[in-house]
C-alpha cells in the first residue's frame, strides 16, 4: 500500500474542508491508487463499497458513505444519466475535459518533477496526440 504523508508533494490533492478535518494529520493510503474502479463499486443508492482492506479503510476513514453524500452521489449519478441519455452536449460539457487543461512541462515543482515520465501522460500531452476522449 502506497502511504503519502501529509507534507509529500504527490501527497497534494483538492479536498473539500470536511474531508481535510477528518483526515487531520494522518497518513492515508493515496486515494489516486487506492479508490480506483477496481477497488470501489458505487451502488445505486450512492453508497460505496470496498473490495480492498485498503479502500473499506479508506471509505471508513473519510466517513465516504455518510448519507449526505450517497444521497448527493445518487442524484449526480441520476443527473449524468439524464445528460447521457437526452442532452448529450451537455453530457459533453458536463463530462468533458477542459480546455485550458495543465501544461505540466511548464511547472517547477519543489525539489523537481519527481514524475517526468507523467508529463507524457498529461491529459493536454494525450490531448494533442488526439489520444484524449471527449469525456472522462
Amino acid at each position: 500500500m502506497c502511504v503519502l504523508s501529509g507534507t509529500d508533494y504527490d501527497n497534494l490533492l483538492y479536498v473539500c474542508t470536511s474531508c481535510n478535518a477528518v483526515k487531520g494529520h494522518q497518513e492515508v493510503a493515496d486515494p489516486t491508487q487506492t479508490l480506483l474502479s477496481k477497488t470501489v463499486v458505487v451502488q445505486d443508492d450512492g453508497t460505496l463499497v470496498a473490495t480492498t482492506p485498503a479502500a473499506a479503510e479508506l471509505l471508513e476513514l473519510l466517513h465516504l458513505n455518510y448519507r449526505p453524500l450517497c444521497q448527493r452521489r445518487q442524484l449526480l449519478m441520476a443527473a449524468v444519466k439524464v445528460f447521457r441519455e437526452r442532452e448529450p452536449e451537455l453530457y459533453r460539457r458536463w463530462m468533458g475535459f477542459p480546455d485550458d487543461l495543465p501544461d505540466l512541462s511548464r511547472l517547477r515543482p519543489p525539489g523537481g518533477n519527481s514524475r517526468p515520465e507523467g508529463v507524457a501522460q498529461s491529459y493536454l500531452a494525450r490531448r494533442e496526440r488526439s489520444e484524449l476522449p471527449a469525456t472522462h
